[in-house]
Parts: C-alpha cells; sequence; structure tokens
C-alpha cells in the first residue's frame, strides 16, 4: 500500500470482514478479550477504545454484521431482550433512587408543585445515554395470593 493507510481493492474482489477479530483487535479495543459492558457508558472507558474514540473507526463494533446479508438472528436477539426487559418491569420493581428520596416526604402533587422534576441532561455516543448515569434500585414485587 506505498506506506499510507489507503488500499485500492480491485474490482470483482470478493471482500469480507471477519468480525470475531474486528473485535478483538487490540489497536481498537482496550483489553479486548475482557467482557467489560462499562466501556459502552463510561465516557473514561471509551477514551480507551480507538473504536469509541476515534471517528473513523465507529463502525467496528458489528455485533450482527451489517447490510442486506447481516445476522438472520438478530430479530429474534431483539425479541429475547424485549421479553426479558419485559418480564423483569413484570417481576420487578424498578426505584430511580432520586424519586425515592422525594417521595418519602412529598405526594407525587406536591413534586409536581413545587417544580421537582426528574429530568437529566442527555450525551450522544453509542446510544443516547443520561450525562452521569442513574442510580436505579431493582426490588421483586410483592405476589398477591
Amino acid at each position: 500500500n506505498n506506506g499510507n493507510d489507503d488500499i485500492t481493492i480491485p474490482k470483482d474482489t470478493l471482500a469480507c470482514i471477519w468480525i470475531y477479530s474486528l473485535h478483538r483487535n487490540q489497536k481498537l479495543w482496550n483489553r479486548p478479550d475482557e467482557f467489560i459492558p462499562e466501556r459502552w457508558m463510561d465516557p473514561e472507558l471509551q477514551k480507551l477504545d480507538a473504536a469509541q474514540s476515534n471517528s473513523t473507526l465507529k463502525g467496528s463494533f458489528m455485533p450482527f454484521a451489517a447490510g442486506p446479508r447481516n445476522c438472520v438472528g438478530q430479530p429474534l436477539a431483539h425479541i429475547v431482550l424485549r421479553i426479558m426487559l419485559s418480564r423483569i418491569i413484570h417481576e420487578c420493581e424498578v426505584i430511580d433512587e432520586r424519586r425515592a428520596a422525594y417521595s418519602a416526604s412529598l405526594t407525587e402533587d406536591e413534586m409536581v408543585e413545587r417544580g421537582v422534576h426528574l429530568r437529566r441532561d442527555m450525551q450522544a455516543g453509542f446510544t443516547v445515554l443520561p450525562s452521569g448515569g442513574v442510580s436505579l434500585s431493582v426490588r421483586r414485587r410483592m405476589k398477591l395470593e
């Protein structure tokens, strides 16, 4: 490639990406062989991954591949995630810690009257997330018999 980063692929050449290797490339990912889900949410960890901090490398994470021939299991995976989320919501109570602090002393109407709101500034990244995150507690719902 004459010492630069430009590579020309001849017409009609079959080119494919080995996603397994792409996701474990040490030039793109800090500690690529470790399961670190926080890497997607923590801005400091994102800076350690070239694939997240360099805009030209943003397409380096392709869990389901891309294009018209991407993973046939992607819709099933999305359905399973929705089912899991609905079961958590059905069987558990998810509590915003900020709301819990107010609800001990104020009713819902009093919170509205006093202008207490739980809005957060958002940060754009891999997805849109609340700046600084949100602290939630999950508690199993009491079952009535």
